[in-house]
């Protein structure tokens, strides 16, 4: 999937992001996380002022979704 979608970014930096994004949704495959259910509790997570955890326990390899 990358080594066409590649070809239409513009510029260096958005290459990059794209990398990344397909980089943790790849890991989340790996691990049997659903991505669209990770991105979600993620962004609500990082949103939230009175979460009151590790950043780092938000990547997809240590995630739990803790969502009802």
């Amino acid at each position: 999937m990358g080594r066409r979608n590649h070809l239409f970014s513009v510029t260096h930096d958005t290459a990059q992001n794209a990398a990344m994004v397909y980089s943790l949704f790849a890991t989340c495959k790996k691990h049997g996380v659903d991505p669209q259910n990770w991105i979600a509790d993620v962004l609500y997570k990082i949103n939230d002022s009175e979460y009151d955890g590790k950043y780092s326990d938000l990547m997809p390899h240590r995630w739990k979704n803790t969502q009802i």
